[in-house]
């Protein structure tokens, strides 16, 4: 634990104080963004510690402490007993994150709840996969070319639930640097937050059509056996396509309904399936597994389970009872074309050489990869998600606190994406993200 803790403080103070505060607390306080006449975006002072304005000087510090540093970072990965083991063979591992009086850390997720989430928690989630099989499929000539191999690549996230404490959300970003030492700096880091959640994450727990799961609460809830009749109503919306699906426990009212998706109504000792008009054969027939796996559940019990009601139509009295409301509540379908309007790529250089944060425009719309230097780290703006791009010669304080910098970029700008996905890209990662890889001309299939 003292190893630990030694290792949260160094970790924090490599950043300005009042950064790494909100990093660890979640907390939304910061400079608003300037621009200067040349077009550069001011914000953050750093600290007195990093006010020299000489890169040189950054990386002395780098050279010396730096590596002392990460020395540390590493000790407590290799002594987290919970890593033993962990990307070690193809297919996604999964942490939640505890928080207990005096004791934070992480947990290993049962196998059986892979895929369920709750809102009150945090959740890291490891996915390791073959070099061969991602470079094939993202780059064939690569692959025909003989470049592709059986070592591991890994996409590292972590998850953050809307309702999770400050607390939690600064042990998971912590844990997620620990694991990354420990795997040799090689995942590439994702940041997800609930409600955001990019389709190559949801995909991942597809597996035999389970899908994703989003529930109220904590862990004590979920699908486990319990008394029906003494069970909280709630409601679910099943939503997605049929590689990508996922379950979202909403707001306990009428108005959470729409016309295009399947909603789950569990009273406990009756379910109901209510199939929006519009709602697609996949989210159906996914709510229909939920619905089974409920009632089966449910008969294990000592209550009297009902047999479930599918509706096509609205017409059910004792559904509209318990949900209240009326059928004049429901909402049309979401539309999800609505986020795919045409959106010009934005890159920004990130910057403390000055002793003043910087995120410097760099280029929009028209974005190629020789605009990446080697030496520096990058934002790249895709509208939907955000990638930090780390070169090899950035210095360690740049590549330690890069998810950090896109957590402030989003915070700064005030666009209203401070919850959007953020995915960490180094230069050295042998397959790019394709999300990141449309966004320059150049590296488009």
């Amino acid at each position: 634990m003292k190893t630990i803790l030694l290792v949260a403080l160094l970790f924090l103070t490599s950043f300005p104080m009042t950064a790494a505060e909100r990093f660890l607390r979640g907390t939304s306080e910061h400079a608003e963004l300037k621009t200067d006449s040349t077009g550069k975006i001011l914000k953050l002072p750093a600290d007195a510690s990093h006010s020299t304005g000489d890169k040189k000087d950054v990386k002395k510090e780098e050279k010396s402490g730096g590596g002392e540093q990460q020395a540390l970072i590493l000790k407590a990965a290799e002594a987290e007993v919970n890593w033993i083991g962990s990307g070690t063979k193809p297919g996604i591992e999964i942490w939640r994150v505890e928080n207990m009086k005096r004791k934070f850390g992480v947990k290993k997720w049962p196998v059986d709840k892979y895929g369920t989430f709750y809102d009150g928690d945090c959740f890291i989630v490891l996915h390791t996969y073959k070099a061969a099989e991602a470079i094939s499929a993202a780059q064939p000539a690569a692959a025909a070319a003989g470049h592709a191999s059986d070592k591991f690549l890994y996409d590292l996230y972590f998850w953050v639930g809307m309702d999770s404490t400050q607390d939690e959300r600064g042990v998971v970003a912590l844990k997620t640097v620990e694991l990354d030492a420990f795997l040799g700096d090689k995942p590439v880091q994702h940041r997800v937050v609930q409600g955001s959640e990019p389709d190559q994450f949801v995909k991942l727990f597809n597996t035999s059509g389970k899908g994703m799961i989003v529930l109220q609460g904590g862990i004590d809830g979920g699908f486990n056996i319990v008394k029906p009749e003494e069970y909280e109503p709630r409601l679910l919306r099943v939503k997605g396509k049929m590689d990508s699906m996922s379950i979202q426990q909403v707001e306990y009212q009428a108005s959470s309904l729409n016309k295009g998706d399947v909603f789950v109504l569990d009273g406990g000792l009756q379910l109901w399936q209510w199939n929006g008009p519009e709602a697609n054969p996949a989210e159906k027939r996914r709510a229909q597994q939920v619905v089974l796996e409920i009632y089966a559940n449910r008969m294990r019990g000592d209550g009297i389970v009902k047999t479930p009601i599918v509706m096509d139509d609205n017409d059910d009295d004792d559904f509209w009872k318990l949900l209240g409301g009326s059928p004049d509540d429901i909402q049309k379908a979401a539309d999800d074309d609505e986020s795919q309007t045409e959106f010009e790529p934005k890159l920004y250089k990130v910057s403390d050489e000055s002793g003043i944060m910087l995120y410097e425009s760099v280029a929009v719309g028209q974005l190629k990869k020789n605009m990446l230097g080697t030496g520096d780290m990058y934002i790249v703006d895709a509208g939907t998600e955000i990638y930090v791009w780390v070169g090899n010669g950035a210095s360690n304080r740049e590549r330690r606190c890069a998810m950090f910098f896109a957590q402030d970029f989003l915070a700064s700008n005030g666009s209203g994406m401070a919850d959007v996905p953020i995915t960490r890209v180094q230069e050295s990662d042998p397959v790019l993200p394709l999300g990141f890889r449309n966004c320059f001309t150049d590296l488009k299939r």
